[in-house]
């Protein structure tokens, strides 16, 4: 009996679920009909598959064809599901590690304008056409009739296909109404008719997403807060937003936004994150998200996100690949959680945290067991099902911020995008179902404790949501305010606050001031803040100051939190300034964030400095807090006081003025601790504060002994030299270099930029974000410093000091350099890396002595250098060079042999395509070495000579496409390891180390490969790569199997051979499966890239092959 017929039982499509067109969108007289896949079983397989936590169930709720590619969800009052599903994604939403040409043109951008008039620029007609076919789309979802399976489905909105229209990435319904995050703009969206699809839509606001960046790194995070606003993130696309006559420009960083929920007063809450694709606050109005990781060995980061808080990324970290990997990121740890020397300025996060973060959600407080209170929920998305799933943890208050706790693996091997609870007392999991990239398909489920979804606390949830609270008495929502359901407290705190002030007022200050219960107070305070936010009204000001002194820390504490947010109110200030010195964290934390907010008056910065003084830089939230405090005073008024003898009171001062973008911080340039002086260069260079260059650049001058090792500083001293762009400027730059003392990466990054000097790249050398410099003259550069490069070829100077040198004078030295650069040359003492460097500069600047320093080259010992003598005899006597480089391919050494077909490419020289034509026969029969085959190819594929090109075809053709590993044979063996591991390493477009970790640097999601070549052949490795679902490493790759006798297996395959496998099911239990008994089997696809080839050329390929090769340790 054929019994694959359980796994894949395919059906009609079901019209009933039928597009529509909104009364808002542009009607095209065609309905948008995308491919989605058939319905099947395989879903409900799945769950035989997934790691479920004892006592919980899984069950099947929805699958394809009722939803596909989905990327977020919510559920309404009324238990719709709303779905965010992408069909635009590699289809009209594009990544820039695919475009890596256009990296300037995109880091430029700085409007949505802009990124659009990119693809237009850089797209055929034809491309730019199609990037506004597909739609991103809003399914609403639904079970009819009530058997806890969705069974009905309609498009709720779709025709976001405009080409700048990114990732729809979340969704967010409350009262009727419907948020949609899809950038360029956040949408609200109703259906005013009830016939489940939206006719009314309105753009709250557009100008978010500027950038193209990294695909997903979208607007996404909705969430109501406490104070009754909506809450929501970006990734570090940026934004650049006029609205309601203000400007909102973050073009580099990710933020979190709030605003009212009609799209008003919209602010920029937090910043400096990369991609924090979902918000959560907890029972006490704390914000948190898990933020992405950036692929070079970072982790990825719980952030406790607060007001003005900044996290520290900036987009134009992504791209710098050296000398560190990631820039400042890495180099200075902005990623680790707190250690002393720190920099200052940013928020770290509390901890390390997960590797693929997406959806996170916070338990309401019924429907699971007691352990589960006060956690969160958070879908680890990594590419693959089978090391993918959803982690639990809560958190504990450390000081003035938190730390984590019982952090563990809820439910595993379940690819989630998203995940969220219902009002029923179940956990609901969006599942994408596997691989990155579209499968048409798309599944939720739902998890549930028998026991627990079934006490009475869960069906009265469930009814009080239903109803809605608009109908229920002033009475019974005081006392709803003090539910067990935070969601509930949170509904009838809205409600009430919605209602006249003069009837809503008296409730919440009854239940503010009553000690019985904290949450409901809590929810009184924020509801009291939420009418103040409209209208002063002295008796609900007055209760919430009364409560600055209550006897309950978080009272105090969300009493201050609350008065910073509403009008008129400095009269709170001399209670809020007492609150400074309060003996909880807390209370200070949120006193000094309010006076921040309040017009300037210098009574407040005493208390502000003594906060800092007593927290001496320990606690960096409460640091935080007071510099913000202290950015809302006068700057003379800080000034006063910036000689303090304090060295935290100092830096609350610098940070303060830091944020107010003032030059007078260069004043701390100056300063006795280290630590503050490296802060200011910080501020200086990378806010920027143009004005205060000079001072920074100045202090290349001044040298103190403990700034010589600090490259943070050092990096940023030549930066402000080379921005500032005089003469005297490059003679500090050249002093630099120079000088004994300073570490070989700062000299050499000195002379980096001189080297750069007369054409800066747009990209600042620092933060690698989009600075753009003007071509500079450089006439009298040479002469400037010429002695002091001289010198450093005479001194005893690294070769890495000394090549970077030489750089210098082939751009910018005159033929007068040929006797010192002959001399070099011609001693074969010096480094060979040097000696050829000198040939290329001697080349350069046209001297005299290059044709006799290019016949000692090609003479000499050293392989490197008769390489580069080869590559110039080329371009001076082509004719001559031929019959050498056809020597070398014969006889040399397998880099000269490279080296010589790599010049062969393009040599101008007919002998050069006969040779090649000869070359490429033997390739044909096989009759060349194995290791030059592809730099054969790849040089006769440079040639324009017609029969050169038709041979060059043909053996395209022999190589067959079909197979993968067939057309890249040849790059196999004859690679470069050292230019492999930089690949691996720094190679933003492949970002091996995303997953992968070798030595113990990288990512954990795949398999760690630093034995790699131990334990696989060269053609494994080669198949992993351009055909990465033939082979899935083991423990990574996860099975559906059905027996002959009809019954179905599902988990992670751990071993096989050709007679049975091993799975590991999800109970962790050890199955042996003969092979012969497996009648149909359904394997899930690797978290590896399809697509990698398309990121790399062949000799890349080849290049990581041999690197992953030769790693064999244990």
């Amino acid at each position: 009996m054929h019994h694959f017929s359980r796994l894949i039982l395919a059906v009609l499509l079901v019209t009933a679920n039928s597009h529509f067109l909104t009364a808002a969108e542009p009607s095209t007289g065609e309905i948008y009909d995308p491919p989605v896949a058939k319905a099947s079983n395989a879903g409900a397989a799945a769950i035989e598959g997934m790691e479920i936590p004892a006592g919980f169930r899984v069950e099947l709720f929805a699958a394809e064809p009722l939803l596909a590619n989905p990327v977020a969800f919510c559920i309404d009052e009324q238990g719709r599901f709303y779905v965010a599903e992408t069909f635009r994604h590699h289809a009209g939403v594009t990544d820039t590690r695919g475009h890596m040409y256009w990296l300037d043109d995109d880091l430029a951008c700085r409007t949505v304008a802009d990124r659009v008039a990119m693809y237009k620029k850089h797209f055929s007609p034809e491309v730019f056409d199609s990037y506004g076919l597909e739609h991103d789309r809003v399914r609403m979802i639904v079970d009819s009739d009530g058997n806890g399976r969705a069974d009905k489905a309609t498009v709720f909105a779709d025709g976001f296909n405009d080409r700048a229209v990114g990732i729809g990435a979340g969704v967010l319904a409350r009262d009727g109404k419907l948020w949609y995050a899809c950038l360029p703009d956040l949408w609200q969206l109703e259906d005013t008719d009830g016939d489940g699809r939206a006719d009314v839509r309105e753009s709250l606001h557009t100008g978010y997403g500027i950038h193209v960046g990294f695909l997903g790194h979208d607007l996404h995070g909705l969430r109501f807060g406490p104070d009754g606003r909506l809450y929501f993130s970006i990734g570090d696309r940026g934004i650049n937003i006029q609205t309601e006559g203000r400007h909102l420009f973050y073009p580099d960083t990710g933020t979190v936004l709030r605003c009212e929920p009609d799209g008003s007063n919209l602010e920029v809450f937090a910043s400096g994150l990369r991609n924090p694709q979902e918000l959560a606050f907890d029972d006490y109005g704390n914000l948190f998200t898990v933020d992405n990781n950036s692929d070079s060995g970072d982790k990825a980061r719980l952030v406790y996100i607060v007001e003005g808080g900044d996290s520290g990324w900036r987009i134009g970290f992504q791209f710098i690949t050296s000398p560190t990997s990631r820039g400042p990121w890495n180099a200075e740890k902005l990623w680790h959680p707190k250690f002393d020397g720190q920099a200052a300025y940013h928020l770290p996060p509390l901890v390390n945290l997960a590797d693929g973060p997406s959806g996170l959600t916070y338990y309401p407080g019924t429907g699971l067991p007691q352990r589960y209170n006060g956690h969160f929920f958070l879908s680890d998305f990594r590419g693959s099902t089978a090391i993918s799933g959803v982690r639990s943890f809560a958190v504990e208050q450390d000081g003035a911020s938190y730390k984590i706790a019982d952090e563990h693996k809820f439910l595993w091997q379940l690819l989630t995008s998203d995940v969220e609870f219902g009002d029923d007392g179940n956990l609901y999991l969006l599942n994408w179902v596997n691989g990155w990239e579209k499968t048409g398909k798309g599944r939720i489920y739902k998890v549930f404790d028998p026991k627990t979804r079934d006490e009475p606390i869960v069906a009265e949830v469930l009814a009080l949501t239903r109803a809605g609270m608009s109908s229920r008495s002033d009475e019974e929502l005081q006392t709803l305010l003090g539910h067990p359901n935070q969601r509930i407290r949170q509904a009838a705190q809205f409600e009430l606050a919605a209602r006249p002030a003069a009837e809503a007022v008296p409730v919440f200050t009854t239940v503010a001031q009553n000690p019985a219960n904290r949450l409901a107070r809590l929810h009184a305070i924020w509801g009291l803040g939420q009418i103040l936010r409209v209208q002063h009204l002295q008796p609900a000001f007055a209760t919430l100051v009364a409560l600055l002194s209550d006897d309950d820390t978080e009272v105090r504490a969300q009493a201050a939190k609350t008065i910073g947010d509403v009008k008129d109110n400095t009269t709170a200030r001399s209670a809020l300034i007492h609150l400074l010195s309060d003996n909880a964290p807390r209370p200070r934390f949120f006193a000094a964030l309010a006076l921040g907010k309040m017009p300037s008056e210098s009574k407040t910065i005493q208390p502000l400095l003594e906060m800092l003084r007593a927290n001496n830089n320990q606690d960096r939230y409460l640091r935080h807090a007071g510099v913000v405090g202290l950015a809302g005073l006068e700057e003379a008024d800080l000034l006063k006081h910036a000689d303090d003898n304090s060295a935290a009171v100092r830096m609350g001062i610098l940070l303060a003025l830091r944020r107010l973008e003032s030059p007078a911080i260069a004043r701390f340039l100056n300063d006795a601790d280290p630590l503050l002086v490296v802060e200011a260069a910080r501020a200086i260079n990378d806010v920027p504060i143009n004005s205060a260059l000079p001072e920074l650049a100045a202090v290349a001058g001044s040298q103190r002994p403990e700034f010589q090792s600090d490259e943070a500083l050092q990096k940023r001293i030549i930066n402000a030299n080379f921005r500032l762009g005089e003469l005297s400027n490059a003679k500090a730059l050249s002093g630099i270099a120079l000088n004994e003392s300073l570490p070989d990466v700062i000299r050499t990054e000195a002379l980096l930029a001189l080297a750069d000097w007369q054409s800066p790249n747009g990209k600042d050398r620092v933060t690698g974000l989009w600075r753009p410099l003007p071509p500079r003259p450089v006439q009298d550069l040479a002469a400037t410093i010429d002695t002091d490069l001289s010198a450093l070829l005479q001194s005893s100077a690294s070769p890495d000091v000394k090549v970077a040198a030489v750089n210098v004078l082939g751009k910018f030295g005159s033929p007068t350099w040929g006797p010192q650069l002959l001399a070099i040359v011609s001693d074969s003492a010096q480094p060979a890396q040097l000696r050829a460097e000198c040939l290329t500069a001697l080349a350069a600047i046209d001297a005299q002595e290059l044709p006799g320093a290019v016949d000692l080259a090609i003479e000499d010992k050293d392989a490197n250098v008769r390489n580069t003598g080869r590559e110039l005899l080329a371009k001076t006597d082509p004719d001559r060079a031929v019959p050498l480089l056809a020597e070398t391919v014969k006889n040399g050494s397998l880099r000269e042999q490279q080296s010589a077909l790599a010049t062969l490419g393009h040599i101008k020289s007919a002998a050069a395509d006969d040779l090649l034509l000869n070359l490429l026969a033997e390739v044909a029969a096989e009759s060349i070495a194995e290791n030059i085959r592809l730099d054969v190819r790849q040089a006769a594929a440079q040639r324009q000579r017609a029969d050169v090109v038709a041979a060059v075809q043909k053996h395209n053709v022999a190589l067959g496409k079909e197979d993968p590993v067939s057309f890249h044979r040849d790059a196999l063996t004859g690679g470069d390891a050292g230019r492999g591991k930089k690949i691996f390493f720094e190679r933003t477009a492949v970002s091996c180390m995303r997953c992968h970790k070798i030595g113990g640097k990288g990512g954990d999601v795949g398999p760690d490969l630093s034995a790699l070549g131990q334990q696989q052949k060269r053609q494994y490795i080669l198949e992993a790569l351009v055909n990465p679902n033939a082979a899935i490493a083991k423990g990574y790759e996860t099975s559906i199997l059905v027996l002959e006798s009809g019954k179905t297996l599902a988990g992670i395959v751990k071993e096989e051979d050709a007679k049975q496998l091993k799975l590991m099911t999800s109970d962790g239990k050890t199955i042996t499966v003969p092979i012969a008994h497996i009648e149909e089997r359904v394997k899930g696809k690797s978290a590896m890239p399809e697509d990698l080839t398309k990121q790399l050329t062949p000799f890349d390929l080849r290049d990581l092959v041999e690197f992953l090769a030769t790693q064999k340790d244990k």
